[in-house]
């Protein structure tokens, strides 16, 4: 009776979160542990700004966690939700979800094991920041596209000239025509908004189109969409995917608070985005994260 009372709780409190138009503006809960450089898009605010312990979250502001960081929250009623994990860029409101769904399926049950099996205590990781960050090197953990100087000007020079069939099937891609996170006037701006849902499509092309490389494929695009995009490889010719994201260089807050994330390219005068399109998941903000690494 008493793990039915506090399953109802639970479930009453979720649904007091998503049904609430005071919590839209206001605090609903606090990050009270924090890991990685994570970035929060306050409630009708223009720039990101990392989060710092402590920081109170309305269910609209926006959150982006690097892969591997980890965020714990608190309710203003007190109660601490799961820590959850990283590389994703989402609405407060859906981690207080995950989070409130993941207290009531191991409600009764002592968790011992972080999200890779190694050891935890009271949901929070045992380790060193050293160690965390060594598991990040994305190159080491999935085989990278490797070129040589000559290779990547030949595909450089097939960015402008797709074949047929991809001109002819991106009419037929499922992008929505909703802006993503309409809840911000300036954030994602067009170029942005676009290249994520052209990412997100990438496996439906490639249904079509197997025997081309992900990011030559990613980059055309990219550049079909109207969006300048190019083709790089760093010292150790691992490919990735740069692109326009239409954004001023004097206003990267509009983009992210975290500089690694951005490049400026000389004689442009906006920001470019570097994408790594080998991530695993097919996440968006993962590949961006590996592509600022990749190509840092």
């Amino acid at each position: 009776m008493k793990r039915k009372y506090e399953a109802l709780s639970i479930v009453c409190l979720l649904c007091m979160v998503l049904a609430s138009p005071d919590t839209h503006g206001k605090d609903a809960v606090t990050a009270t542990f924090t890991f990685g450089k994570i970035e929060v898009l306050k409630t009708g605010e223009q720039e990101w700004r990392f989060l710092e312990k402590e920081t109170g979250l309305a269910t609209s502001d926006l959150v982006r966690m690097p892969p591997f960081a980890l965020i714990r929250l608190k309710t203003v009623e007190g109660g601490f939700l799961p820590t959850l994990s990283g590389g994703r860029e989402v609405p407060v409101v859906k981690l207080i979800n995950e989070g409130l769904q993941r207290k009531n399926n191991t409600k009764g049950k002592h968790i011992r094991q972080n999200f890779d099996g190694s050891p935890a205590i009271d949901g929070l990781p045992l380790g060193n920041q050293a160690k965390m960050a060594n598991r990040v090197s994305v190159s080491d953990r999935i085989d990278a596209i490797k070129v040589s100087p000559r290779e990547l000007e030949d595909l450089r020079r097939q960015l402008d000239s797709p074949p047929d069939e991809i001109t002819s099937f991106i009419p037929h891609l499922p992008l929505s025509p909703t802006r993503e996170n309409a809840d911000s006037p300036t954030y994602p701006g067009p170029n942005l908004d676009l290249a994520r849902k052209l990412y997100r499509a990438l496996n439906a092309v490639e249904a079509e189109m197997l025997k081309r490389p992900r990011p030559l494929l990613y980059a055309q695009l990219l550049r079909h969409a109207g969006i300048d995009a190019e083709l790089a490889a760093n010292d150790k010719g691992e490919l990735f995917v740069m692109f326009d994201s239409g954004i001023s260089t004097d206003s990267t807050k509009r983009i992210t608070a975290n500089q690694g994330l951005i490049r400026k390219r000389q004689g442009k005068e906006t920001i470019w985005i570097p994408v790594w399109t080998q991530s695993p998941g097919g996440n968006f903000t993962t590949a961006w994260y590996d592509g600022a690494r990749i190509g840092h």
